[in-house]
């Protein structure tokens, strides 16, 4: 017998009975060979293990060699139960859960709306990004120049990284156009009644797609309100030295589970309120404000597509202008951003359709030179109008009429618009998603991997980020400027950033589990509702 090593792991080669792995016991019921080439790999458990065999067998011969495949520790003794580990590794992030299972990535998304679903990410993370200072600091709300601020970062373009109220304008563009893009490609291909039968599995299935995850995630809200986490960070949030900006609603602990429950109860009848366009912000969570507002103004564009259906193109085109200009005159921005995503859809199906009118081709030189000066044009134009609306979506939220590069801008102003800077941000947003949707150059970062899940996860993102930085920011930004203070501009940025290192993490962490097991659970929910109850609903 000749040992080489020690192992836990048998393999025969060459002189067993069989070409499959070995262990003492298959070598007593199956076993006959008198040597077997057993592989190590490390561990101190595999001579033990023969010796017992061996006794029985005295012609049997263990040829123990070193395996070149690498050791892995071995894990711990409670992660070997399969139900723990399956946990465990169901609650790593996704990307993780990849990486360690060698698994192939995804092919990225190739779909006409791909690019709009990763600019709907970096928009949810730019929120994000939004509300983790707004807290510590009112100068998020204005801009550069304003009130003698001259801090470089709120200058045009550069502060859009942090405009949230901008970023909640893109969204509803692009809800707008994505909503509207398949029953108009429908209605453009003459299948009307696909186009209806669209329509009504949209109408039926946007309350639970919108509404079963923010119940979700502000009943999780409630539980942790009343498991007292967010007692910790209650002094934090109570202190005007830390909290120089807008801390929003911090939930107390309630006398009882049942009054707990009430409450949260009380919220989710709110936000499902059809009756009332007055904003309504949810006690559980002020940012989910914009869930009720996305529910009505897909409801007026249903309704609109399905009145607007049976029209030719230019006057469904031309009535559809009119619907938002009337919209603009009753300070519905949010429903003028719908109605033009989906003119923004309706132009790009247009662009695609072969049977629209075209400028005839003529084949000759003048005619090979100006398609290249036309395609530089083109490139310069779309290129204008995103840079453009970057600059619009740029607004400070708080007097954009005192603020250097916004003065003129801001005399565009209806005076029905209760909340100017909703005006210019609802510009700006027009202008990057119909410049992103049109040209592909501008698609491009869009369109990568982590644009992608990006997108996958905003709506996940948006809802878990607000409780996580009450329970987990404050407490964390608050620790951190213990240490580098915060008697000057440089010490309270240095907090700040370094507290974005820890809490940006764990909202994406937590992010991607609230859109594993609840936000795609809401959809497939959805849909088998729809099946059960509904006639040809596949």
């Amino acid at each position: 017998m000749n040992q080489s090593s020690s192992d836990d792991s048998y393999s025969d080669h060459d002189a067993g009975p069989s070409s499959s792995l070995l262990s003492p016991a298959d070598y007593e019921k199956v076993g006959s060979a008198d040597v077997l080439t057993v592989t190590s790999t490390g561990s101190g458990k595999l001579l033990s293990d023969w010796l017992p065999c061996l006794d029985r067998h005295p012609d049997l011969s263990l040829d123990i060699v070193e395996s070149s495949r690498p050791h892995r520790p071995s894990l711990p003794r409670w992660l070997t139960v399969a139900p723990l580990r399956r946990l465990c590794f169901a609650l790593l992030p996704s990307y993780i859960q990849s990486w360690l299972s060698d698994e192939e990535s995804e092919e990225t998304d190739q779909s006409p709306t791909a690019a709009l679903n990763g600019l709907r990410g970096f928009a949810a993370l730019f929120v994000y990004f939004y509300h983790y200072q707004m807290a510590y600091s009112r100068h998020v709300e204005i801009g550069y120049g304003q009130s003698g601020n001259w801090w470089i970062i709120q200058l045009p373009i550069l502060r859009v990284w942090y405009a949230g109220p901008a970023m909640v304008a893109v969204f509803f563009v692009i809800s707008g156009y994505v909503l509207s893009y398949r029953p108009i490609h429908l209605l453009h291909s003459h299948s009307f009644d696909r186009m209806m039968h669209n329509l009504s599995s949209s109408v039926f299935r946007r309350g639970m797609r919108l509404f079963l995850p923010t119940s979700v995630g502000t009943f999780i809200t409630m539980l942790t309100v009343w498991g007292g986490l967010w007692e910790p960070s209650r002094p934090i949030y109570m202190d005007p030295n830390i909290m120089r900006g807008d801390g929003e609603s911090h939930p107390r602990i309630l006398p009882t589970f049942l009054d707990q429950s009430l409450q949260w109860f009380d919220g989710i009848r709110g936000m499902t309120n059809v009756w009332d366009w007055h904003m309504y912000f949810p006690h559980y969570d002020h940012h989910l404000w914009t869930i009720p507002v996305e529910f009505k103004s897909s409801m007026m564009l249903f309704l609109t597509i399905t009145g607007l259906a049976r029209m030719r193109v230019i006057p469904r085109l031309a009535l559809l202008f009119v619907l938002i200009c009337y919209c603009i005159q009753w300070d519905r921005w949010e429903v003028v951003l719908f109605l033009a995503g989906m003119f923004i859809a309706e132009t790009d199906i247009l662009k695609h359709r072969e049977n629209f009118p075209k400028i005839k081709d003529v084949e000759s030189h003048d005619e090979a030179c100006s398609s290249g000066r036309r395609k530089v044009l083109r490139v310069c134009f779309w290129s204008a109008m995103f840079i453009s609306g970057l600059f619009f979506t740029s607004a400070p939220n708080l007097s954009p009429d005192q603020t250097p590069g916004y003065v003129w801008l801001s005399k565009l102003i209806p005076k029905t618009y209760s909340e100017g800077h909703r005006f210019l941000h609802s510009i700006g947003a027009i202008q990057l998603v119909w410049s992103i949707s049109r040209a592909t150059f501008l698609q491009i970062p869009f369109k990568t991997r982590f644009a992608q899940y990006l997108g996958k996860i905003s709506y996940a993102l948006y809802i878990v980020h607000g409780p996580i930085l009450h329970v987990v920011g404050f407490p964390v930004v608050a620790g951190l400027w213990e240490l580098t203070g915060t008697e000057t501009a440089s010490q309270y940025s240095d907090g700040l950033c370094l507290g974005m290192l820890v809490v940006l993490p764990t909202v994406f962490w937590f992010a991607d589990i609230f859109w594993r097991f609840v936000d795609i659970p809401s959809v497939r929910l959805s849909k088998w509702v729809e099946l059960q109850l509904c006639m040809n609903a596949d």
